[in-house]
């Protein structure tokens, strides 16, 4: 569980760094 909300916060971050 946690390392799926870890694989997801790094996600949105690179979505983020994207922009």
């Amino acid at each position: 569980m946690l390392q799926a909300l870890r694989e997801r916060s790094q996600k949105r971050k690179k979505l983020l760094a994207q922009t």
